[in-house]
C-alpha cells in the first residue's frame, strides 16, 4: 500500500516542485531583463552561477526511487529501454531488416482502432459521470481526450503512432526471426528448500509419477506450483532459467530429468522436453511469414534481449550516477 501511494505521489511532487521553482524565479525576474541561456548539453537548470547537470538529477531521481521497491523504480526501467531500444534498432541492421511505409501505415491503422475503443470508452465514463452528478451530457471531443488522459497534441499523437508502428514491426521481424533460427525446448522443473526433498522428488518421477502432481504439492516456486511445472518454450540464455539450472538444461536428452540442481533460491528439478531444431532459412525467406504473427509481448522481448546480451554481439556498459557511481566518478 505505501509503495502504491508514494507511486501516485511521487510523480505530483516532482511537477509540484519543478512548479513552484518556476513560480518563484519567474516571481524574481517580472522586473528583470529574461536570464540569458547559456546552459548546455547535460545541464538542466542554474541557480545564479549554480549549475544542475543531467547527473545531478538522476542521482536525485534515483535517490527518491530508493524507497521504492525494485520493480517499482523508473530510472533504472527507462535506462534499460533505451538501451534494449538501441540493441533492437542494431540487430535490425545487422540483419537487413527494414519497413516499408505500406507496412508501417497498415499497423498504424490496427493501432489507431485500439486508441479510437479506448476514446469511446472514456467517453462513457464522462457521460456516467456528468449522469451522476446530474450535469448536461456532453461527450468530449478526441483532442480533449488525447489532452487530458495523455497529455497529448494530435501532432503528438501521430508522431508516437508512426514511431509506435515501426517499433511493432521490427520487433515481430527481429525478435520472430531469433526465435526461429535458434533453437529452443520445452521445460519443466519445480523448487524445493533442500536437496534431500528434491532427490525423493526425482526417485519418484523416474518410478512413474506425475511430474505436474509433483510440482503442484511440493514446489515452494510459485509460478511452478500454479501450472504444474511446466516453465514453456526456452532458448539459451533467455533469463528464463537460472544460471546454474540452464547449464544443466541443455545437457539433457529428451525426457530427461536432472539431478538436484542448487541455485541461491532453492534446489531445483528441471526436466526437458521436446524441441525444435534452428531453422536455417535465410531472414529474406521468412520474411512475410514473421510479419504475419502477433506482436511481440514484455516477456518475449525481455528473452530476446537476455540472449543478444548474453551472445557478447555487443559491448555493453552502464554509469547511472546514484546506482553505479557518484556522479563526480569517472
Amino acid at each position: 500500500m505505501r509503495n502504491m501511494l508514494l507511486c501516485r505521489l511521487l510523480p505530483a511532487l516532482i511537477i509540484a516542485m519543478a512548479a513552484g521553482a518556476a513560480g518563484f524565479v519567474a516571481g524574481a525576474q517580472d522586473t528583470a531583463k529574461p536570464a540569458e541561456k547559456t546552459l548546455k548539453v547535460n545541464e538542466v537548470a542554474r541557480v545564479g552561477q549554480s549549475v544542475i547537470t543531467a547527473e545531478d538529477f538522476i542521482e536525485r531521481l534515483l535517490e527518491v526511487e530508493r524507497i521504492l521497491y525494485a520493480d517499482r523504480r523508473n530510472g533504472g526501467m527507462v535506462i534499460d529501454d533505451l538501451v534494449a531500444e538501441r540493441m533492437l534498432e542494431l540487430e535490425a541492421e545487422r540483419i537487413g531488416i527494414t519497413v516499408k511505409p505500406r507496412e508501417t501505415g497498415d499497423e498504424e491503422e490496427e493501432l489507431d482502432k485500439l486508441w479510437q475503443g479506448e476514446f469511446q470508452r472514456w467517453n462513457e465514463e464522462v457521460l456516467a459521470d456528468q449522469r451522476k452528478r446530474g450535469a448536461k451530457e456532453q461527450k468530449k471531443t478526441w483532442l480533449e481526450f488525447l489532452r487530458d488522459r495523455f497529455g497529448m497534441t494530435d501532432a503528438d499523437y501521430k508522431r508516437w503512432l508512426n514511431t509506435t508502428a515501426k517499433r511493432n514491426l521490427k520487433l515481430r521481424l527481429v525478435v520472430n526471426y531469433w526465435e526461429d533460427s535458434n533453437e529452443r525446448a520445452e521445460a519443466w522443473g519445480l523448487r524445493v528448500e533442500s536437496k534431500e526433498l528434491a532427490t525423493q522428488l526425482r526417485q519418484r518421477f523416474v518410478q512413474g509419477e506425475s511430474f505436474t502432481n509433483l510440482a503442484r504439492d511440493h514446489s515452494n516456486e510459485s509460478r511452478t506450483r500454479e501450472v504444474g511445472g511446466r516453465i514453456g518454450n526456452v532458448w539459451r540464455n533467455d533469463g528464463r532459467l537460472d544460471t546454474e539450472v540452464e547449464a544443466v538444461f541443455w545437457k539433457l536428452k529428451k525426457d530427461g530429468i536432472s539431478e538436484p540442481v542448487e541455485t541461491p533460491h532453492g534446489w531445483w528439478l528441471v526436466v526437458r522436453k521436446e524441441g525444435r531444431l534452428a531453422n536455417e532459412a535465410p531472414f529474406w525467406d521468412l520474411r512475410e511469414e514473421l510479419l504475419k504473427r502477433p506482436n511481440v509481448d514484455q516477456n518475449r522481448f525481455q528473452a530476446w534481449r537476455n540472449a543478444v546480451a548474453a551472445s557478447g554481439r555487443y559491448a555493453y556498459e552502464r554509469r547511472m550516477p546514484g546506482w553505479d557511481c557518484a556522479a563526480n566518478q569517472p
